[in-house]
C-alpha cells in the first residue's frame, strides 16, 4: 500500500480528527472516579452525535487521576488516543510514587496510538543538574507548563476536572491549562481569541466540578458539568468550524469509491515524480490527506464549472426568447421559455447554495495547497507549521482548515529536528528543489492557460458587441421588412450574449489569476536559481530559509485565491443583474 494511504486510528484514509485534551487534579476523589468517567463518555458521545463522520482523538498525559480516567472512557467507546509525555519516560514515571500507578501507565502507554515526548528545554537541563530540590522542580514545572501550551495549542477541544476553590494557579497546573484555553489572564485582547490572528488554540472547554482527597471544606462541590467558551466569542463560531470539519471527512467516506482511483494519482503527482521512500509518519499524514482533498477539490471543481456553464446557457436561452419575442412579434410559447430559462437559472444557483458546491472546491483547494507546502517544508526540515501561518486574513468560517492542518503536529518528531546538513545528506533539500521546481513549471503552464482563455471569450464578447452595434444598421439599406425584424433579433441576441461574456470573463476572474501565477512564477524561478546556488555551496541554512518563505508566498497566494473565488460566487439576482 502506498505511504500516501496511511491511516491513524479508527477513521477512514485521508480524514481528520476532532482533537481533545484532557487536564485535571491527580488526587481526585476516587469515590467520584465512575462520575467522571460516565460523564466524559457522554461528553465524547455528544460529539460523535453532532459530527457523526469525524472521528475523535484524545490527547492525555497518562498522569494519575484525570488523564487516566479520560483514557479510560475513551477505551470504552473505542476511540484511540494518543499519550503526550512533559519529560523522558524515566524521568516521568519518578512522579509516579507507587508501583500499582506505575503499572498503570505502562499498561495504558502500551495501548495509545502513538506516545509523543516533548523535548527537554534548556532550564530543565539544567535544574536536573543543580542539587537542590527546588531547583529539579522548577525545571519539572517547566516541562509541565510546556504540555500544557502543547495541549491547548494542538487541541479544539479541552476537558478539565477541575477544582474551582483551588485558586493558586500553578505553571502546567489544571487552571493554567483552562485559563490558557479560555483566554483568561492573557495579556493579548480577548476579542482577537478565535480571529484570524489567533494562533494558540483557544477554544471550549468542558470543565467537570472536581473534589480532590484533602481538600478544605467538609463538603464537596456538586458534581456537574458546565461548558465555557473564551469572553466575547460567539459559539456559534466553534460549531460552523467543527461542521465543516464533519463535512469534509463526510465527503472522503462518501465519495471515497469514485476518488481512490484519482487519490492516487495525486498522491503520486506530491511527490514529484519520487519514489515515496523513508516518509516519516507525519508527511504520510500529510501526504493521506492532501491526496483525498485534491481530489474533492477537483470534483466539485468539475460540478461547479458544470453548473456554472449550465446557468449562463440558461441565462442566454431567456434572453435570446425575450430578444425573438420583442424582435419579431413571435408567440406566447417563446415567453414560456424565457421565463423557464430564468427559473431553471435560479433553481440551479439555489441548489447550489443549498449543496456549498463551490465552497467544498474552495475549501478542499485551500487545504491541500496548505498541505502540499507542509509537507515540502517536512521534506527540507523547515519546523514551521503551515496551520500558523495561513489563513490569516480570512473569515473565521476558515479556521477549520487551521486545525486540520495541525494534526500533523501530533507525530513523533513531526517537524524535523534534525540539522540542515544532515536533511541535505538524506536528501530532504532534494525532495524540496522538485516541489519549487514543480510549482515554477505549473504556475508558468496556468498563467498561460488562464490568458488564452480571457483572449478567446474577449474576442466573442467585442464580436458579439459588434455585430449588436451593427445589425441595426440594415434599416438604412431600405431591405424589406423580414430583414429588418431580422437584424433587431441579431442585435437583441448579440448584445445579450456579449453582455453574458463579459460577466464569465469577470466571475472567473481569468486576468486576476494569470497575473497572481506570473508573479508566483517568477518568484519560484529565481528561487530555483538561488536554492541551487545555496545547495551547490553548502549554505544550507539560506537553503531552509527560501523554502521557508516559498512555502509562506503560497499560503499568502492560495489565501488571496480563496477570497477572489469567495466574492464571485453564483446568486439568485445574477440573472437580472
Amino acid at each position: 500500500m502506498p505511504p500516501y494511504s496511511f491511516v491513524a486510528g479508527n477513521s477512514v484514509a485521508g480524514q481528520v480528527s476532532l482533537v481533545v485534551a484532557i487536564t485535571g487534579h491527580r488526587d481526585l476523589d476516587p469515590a467520584h472516579t465512575s462520575w467522571y468517567r460516565e460523564r466524559i463518555g457522554h461528553i465524547f458521545g455528544e460529539l460523535r452525535r453532532r459530527y457523526p463522520e469525524t472521528p475523535l482523538l484524545l490527547m492525555s498525559g497518562l498522569a494519575e487521576g484525570a488523564d487516566r480516567i479520560a483514557v479510560r472512557a475513551a477505551l470504552d467507546r473505542d476511540i484511540p488516543f494518543i499519550a503526550v509525555l512533559p519529560m523522558p519516560e524515566d524521568l516521568y514515571r519518578c512522579d509516579f510514587v507507587t508501583e500499582a500507578s506505575d503499572n498503570e501507565f505502562v499498561e495504558l502507554r502500551a495501548q495509545a496510538l502513538r506516545c509523543l515526548t516533548l523535548p527537554l528545554i534548556p532550564a530543565t537541563e539544567a535544574g536536573s543538574e543543580a542539587g537542590s530540590d527546588a531547583a529539579q522542580q522548577s525545571a519539572r514545572n517547566a516541562q509541565y507548563q510546556a504540555l500544557a501550551r502543547f495541549f491547548v495549542q494542538y487541541s479544539q477541544i479541552l476537558i478539565a476536572i477541575w477544582d474551582r476553590d483551588r485558586t493558586e494557579r500553578k505553571p502546567g497546573g489544571t487552571a493554567d491549562v483552562v485559563m490558557m484555553k479560555l483566554r483568561q489572564g492573557s495579556s493579548q485582547s480577548r476579542h482577537l481569541s478565535f480571529s484570524p490572528l489567533n494562533t494558540d488554540g483557544s477554544g471550549p472547554v468542558y470543565i467537570l466540578a472536581g473534589h480532590r482527597l484533602g481538600a478544605a471544606g467538609s463538603e464537596p462541590p456538586a458534581l456537574a458539568c458546565s461548558v465555557e467558551f473564551p469572553d466575547g466569542v460567539d459559539p456559534a463560531v466553534y460549531e460552523s468550524s467543527y461542521s465543516l470539519l464533519n463535512r469534509f471527512n463526510g465527503d472522503i467516506r462518501r465519495l471515497e469509491g469514485r476518488i481512490s482511483a484519482g487519490a492516487e494519482v495525486s498522491g503520486q503527482d506530491l511527490m514529484e515524480g519520487r519514489e515515496p521512500i523513508d516518509l516519516s509518519e507525519a508527511m504520510k499524514w500529510v501526504a493521506s490527506v492532501y491526496a483525498r482533498a485534491d481530489r474533492l477539490a477537483i470534483w466539485f471543481n468539475r460540478q461547479s464549472l458544470l453548473l456554472l456553464q449550465a446557468v449562463f446557457v440558461l441565462i442566454a436561452v431567456s434572453g435570446i426568447s425575450i430578444s425573438l419575442m420583442h424582435a419579431l412579434d413571435t408567440s406566447a410559447w417563446v415567453l414560456a421559455v424565457y421565463y423557464g430559462g430564468y427559473a431553471a437559472a435560479v433553481a440551479l444557483i439555489a441548489w447550489q447554495h443549498a449543496t456549498g458546491r463551490q465552497s467544498r472546491h474552495e475549501d478542499y483547494r485551500s487545504l491541500a495547497e496548505a498541505l502540499r507546502v507542509q509537507f515540502f517544508w517536512m521534506a527540507a526540515g523547515v519546523r514551521d507549521l503551515a496551520a500558523d501561518k495561513y489563513l490569516r486574513k480570512q473569515a473565521d468560517e476558515m479556521i477549520w482548515i487551521r486545525d486540520a492542518l495541525s494534526e500533523c503536529a501530533l507525530f513523533p518528531n513531526a517537524l524535523g529536528l534534525a540539522s540542515p546538513e544532515a536533511r541535505e545528506a538524506s536528501g530532504g533539500f532534494d525532495f524540496a528543489r522538485e516541489w519549487v521546481r514543480g510549482q515554477k513549471q505549473y504556475f508558468g503552464r496556468r498563467a498561460l492557460v488562464l490568458e488564452s482563455r480571457q483572449r478567446a471569450f474577449r474576442w466573442f464578447a467585442l464580436t458579439a458587441s459588434a455585430v449588436g452595434v451593427i445589425a441595426p444598421l440594415a434599416r438604412l439599406l431600405s431591405l424589406p421588412a423580414a430583414y429588418d425584424h431580422g437584424s433587431r433579433a441579431a442585435a437583441f441576441i448579440s448584445l445579450v450574449l456579449a453582455g453574458l461574456a463579459w460577466d464569465y470573463i469577470e466571475r472567473r476572474g481569468f486576468m486576476q489569476e494569470a497575473r497572481q501565477y506570473t508573479r508566483m512564477f517568477a518568484l519560484f524561478r529565481d528561487a530555483e536559481r538561488d536554492l541551487s546556488r545555496f545547495v551547490q555551496n553548502m549554505n544550507f541554512v539560506s537553503s531552509e530559509e527560501i523554502i521557508r518563505e516559498l512555502g509562506c508566498e503560497a499560503l499568502a497566494e492560495n489565501g488571496d485565491w480563496l477570497a477572489m473565488h469567495r466574492e464571485r460566487k453564483l446568486s439568485v439576482d445574477m440573472p437580472v443583474g
